[in-house]
């Protein structure tokens, strides 16, 4: 296969795209309901949300960066003929889309900084409204990224493992699983 990946290698991308779509559809007009006088409390919910779902997926991001990154660095030592041009692509991918994934929940927690409690001074005005919509935003985007992430990732473990010559496959399944593991040498 020449030239770029078809669109089999962009699918689940894709798929992933249209249902982070889906979900922030759903969220904006859930939480876009909420009455002027009910947006503190919605505030209030929607950040401590994005604290907790941002420093998560600030550390799943990073760790999947890092492991593709190891990954990257090691292709000099793997047969890389037999790979298809799409293993690249998605790795590209999944590390792109993790530093995104890093990026948005960032700037989700940035977001969190402002006061929103209701029986404090909460955010109020253009303010207020900046930091209710700017917050969904980040939470769409960042979970839309880490989807991206997750769905790039399978597709590149699924292409790996297709072009795995057979052989390769049965000396893994045959070898004993009670014997320790040589040291690499260098």
């Amino acid at each position: 296969m020449t030239g770029s990946p078809s669109w089999r290698a962009w699918w689940p991308t894709a798929l992933a795209a249209a249902l982070a779509a889906i979900a922030a559809g759903i969220l904006v007009v859930a939480v876009d309901r909420a009455s002027p006088a009910e947006r503190p409390v919605v505030l209030a919910s929607l950040q401590e949300s994005a604290r907790w779902l941002g420093t998560a997926l600030i550390g799943a991001g990073s760790t999947i960066a890092a492991l593709m990154l190891a990954t990257i660095s090691l292709l000099d030592r793997l047969e890389t003929r037999r790979m298809q041009p799409a293993v690249l692509t998605h790795l590209r991918l999944t590390v792109f889309a993790a530093v995104a994934t890093i990026a948005g929940a960032v700037g989700a927690l940035l977001l969190t900084a402002f006061p929103a409690e209701p029986g404090g001074v909460a955010a109020t005005g253009w303010l207020g409204d900046g930091v209710f919509y700017g917050l969904q935003g980040v939470l769409v985007a960042m979970v839309g990224a880490f989807a991206v992430v997750l769905t790039s990732l399978a597709a590149t473990v699924a292409d790996v493992l297709r072009t795995l010559p057979p052989d390769v496959v049965e000396e893994i399944l045959d070898e004993p699983a009670d014997e320790p593991i040589a040291p690499m040498s260098e």
